[in-house]
């Protein structure tokens, strides 16, 4: 009397010999929910009409509007609390940009127009002459020595790092003024029309620091200022000192190139790389990122964002970026050998950061990192499946990944959590992703931008169990499917050391018990169960009694 029973419905692991398979585990699961406790396929994806042929990035934008691109592209939401423009900044490999409401939705393709992140800063010093002559008995002690800086304010209100200095003179005010001589800031896709301004600052001795505070402000096209406030006059000191613009394409300051990539950290302040450096903007000041806040790390390929900081990596090993506050962040490595080969793999979970390594898919969390398919896949197979491919996206508490394998294009799904619901794989492929509103959003191969799992059919799956070993040859007569919908399709293998002798395929209307074939003695034997029924168990019996 002996019976098998398939209760237990879990992730393949390809490594590993059929009849070496725990419990649960499963030499093949190909578009299978595992979830929810029985087995069952995911459902189509429901297209929405819009098209993004060859885009390598969409975003979702006030929940309209899709932006989309033809390279890889971080379109950040932004950071600012009570933002009334819903700022979008924007990195990628030719330099940071931002867009907001009143911008981006002129017309198709989204976003229709964007500026560039930094505000340009002027390239000259004032040039300044004292007019007036000398007061007659004029105190020498009378005398204030000045210097200015002037700084550019685009058409948001935005303010550079101001100028060089001038030179230092001596003018006794008001008897005496001063004629400035400024550049008016270029073009360059940088908001500097309508609005724009000029702002002049004046060294002021008789402050503590001797800051330079506010003597002037004016239209961005106006060159020349005669300046004759006194001190009591002056404003507020300079707020913009150090807010350098993010690296950009000026090669002769980035040699190593643009933020390549961006996020947002919670406290109200971005956070992006370049090729060499990990760089904070000012928190709720999206365009200021100094030069003071930024940390060297060599070779970087990505980032991710974590509760507090971020992840970064490289080409050798990760590291951890912590604090709460951009001037004060600290950066600590990990000494894993795992390099991240490919920047799209990476994504930000549930306290957890996964990229794609030469070994498999690696996740952070704590502080430690762990190969997640160790155990999964050898890394022969693993690198069949091209890992430097490999991207994508956090959804429901899993990865969905997406790669050009040697087998052909494909997905497969990884549950970070591990155990037996693991590793899944989907028998399709899309160019790029975005989740939104517990929503996931895919790019599939025909342009077309689908939810996934929300259409009315459902994907036709595979799983296939272990192979269970038996003590002794025999020959099963019965085969039961339990199911909350039939029909149900399940093929029964029967092998003999390692040797298959019977291979049958059934298609089950209901609960009862169907005969199987004789004539044969098995002592290994498994189940496929495909199609789209959701199946709770697959029994083999040799007794009416046993089940």
């Amino acid at each position: 009397m002996s019976v098998i029973a398939f209760e237990q419905f879990g992730g393949a692991a390809p490594m590993i010999a059929p009849s070496q398979l725990a419990d649960g585990y499963a030499q093949k699961a190909l578009n299978t929910r595992l979830d929810r406790g029985r087995l069952e396929p995911y459902r189509s994806m429901l297209e929405i009409g819009k098209s993004a042929v060859g885009k390598k990035t969409i975003f979702l934008y006030e929940d309209t509007y899709w932006f989309v691109d033809n390279d890889v592209v971080s379109f950040v939401p932004s950071p600012i609390v009570n933002d009334p423009y819903k700022y979008v900044f924007i990195a990628d490999t030719d330099y940071p940009r931002v867009t907001r409401n009143d911008l981006a939705l002129a017309g198709e393709p989204y976003p229709s127009t964007s500026y560039r992140l930094s505000v340009p800063s002027p390239s000259l010093a004032p040039n300044i002459s004292v007019q007036g002559a000398t007061p007659a008995e004029a105190d020498p002690l009378d005398a204030e020595t000045v210097s200015y800086v002037y700084t550019y304010v685009n058409a948001w209100g935005w303010e550079s790092v101001p100028s060089l200095p001038s030179n230092s003179v001596d003018v006794y005010f008001p008897d005496q003024s001063v004629d400035l001589s400024l550049t008016i800031p270029s073009g360059g896709n940088s908001n500097m029309g309508s609005g724009a301004r000029i702002r002049i600052y004046r060294s002021n001795a008789g402050t503590e620091s001797g800051s330079y505070q506010l003597c002037a402000e004016l239209l961005a096209s106006q060159t020349t200022h005669t300046d004759s406030l006194e001190s009591d006059e002056l404003g507020p000191v300079i707020a913009s000192a150090e807010w350098d613009g993010p690296p950009d394409d000026d090669t002769s300051l980035y040699p190593d190139g643009p933020l390549f990539w961006m996020g947002a950290a919670a406290n109200g302040y971005l956070i992006g790389v370049t090729k060499t450096e990990i760089c904070f903007s000012e928190i709720n000041l999206p365009y200021a990122w100094p030069i003071a806040y930024r940390k060297p790390i060599k070779d970087i390929v990505g980032c991710a964002i974590t509760d507090n900081g971020a992840v970064v990596l490289t080409k050798d090993i990760p590291y951890l970026v912590y604090g709460s506050d951009p001037s004060s962040m600290s950066l600590a490595p990990l000494n894993y050998q795992q390099p991240c080969v490919s920047r799209r793999s990476i994504v930000s979970g549930e306290n957890i950061v996964m990229y794609a390594s030469p070994d498999g898919l690696c996740g952070i969390a704590n502080g430690e990192l762990k190969v997640l398919t160790e155990g999964i896949f050898s890394q022969d197979e693993w690198g069949e499946l091209n890992p430097s491919t490999i991207w994508g996206i956090y959804h429901e508490g899993k990865y969905f990944g997406f790669c050009e394998a040697e087998s052909g294009d494909r997905g497969f799904i990884l549950d970070p959590r591990g155990g037996s619901v693991s590793w899944i794989d989907l028998d399709f492929y899309a160019d790029c992703g975005h989740r939104h509103d517990d929503t996931l959003y895919l790019n599939k191969t025909n342009g077309q931008i689908a939810k996934f799992n929300k259409g009315e059919t459902t994907l036709s799956y595979e799983w296939v169990s272990k192979r269970v070993q038996m003590d002794q040859a025999l020959n099963f007569a019965l085969l039961k499917v339990k199911a909350k919908y039939y029909p149900a399709q399940v093929t029964v293998y029967a092998y003999y050391d390692d040797q298959l002798v019977n291979s049958t395929d059934f298609t089950v209307d209901d609960s009862r018990p169907v005969y199987m074939e004789s004539g044969f003695l098995a002592n290994e034997w498994e189940v496929k169960i495909h199609g789209t029924g959701q199946v709770t168990g697959v029994y083999l019996a040799s007794d009416w009694s046993e089940l």
